[in-house]
């Protein structure tokens, strides 16, 4: 896999915690996979948005099932 550099800025106290999750030397792996679920959630909000507007909302019996699913990463 094709991979760029990329300078960014980073909130300090978010870059520290990244830091300490990371690991020693697997920053590039563990920013890579942060984009990627960020995206993947906004993919996922707009798919539920535009369910809500074909369907309407969504019933409160259904969010308590999704709640209640144990999700792997």
């Amino acid at each position: 896999m094709a991979h760029e550099r990329l300078s960014i800025s980073v909130d300090p106290e978010l870059l520290e915690e990244a830091r300490q999750r990371a690991g020693q030397g697997s920053m590039s792996k563990f920013m890579n996979e942060a984009l990627k679920y960020y995206l993947q959630a906004l993919h996922i909000r707009e798919v539920e948005a535009e369910l809500k507007a074909k369907y309407g909302p969504i019933p409160d019996e259904v969010k308590e099932k999704v709640a209640a699913l144990e999700w792997v990463g």
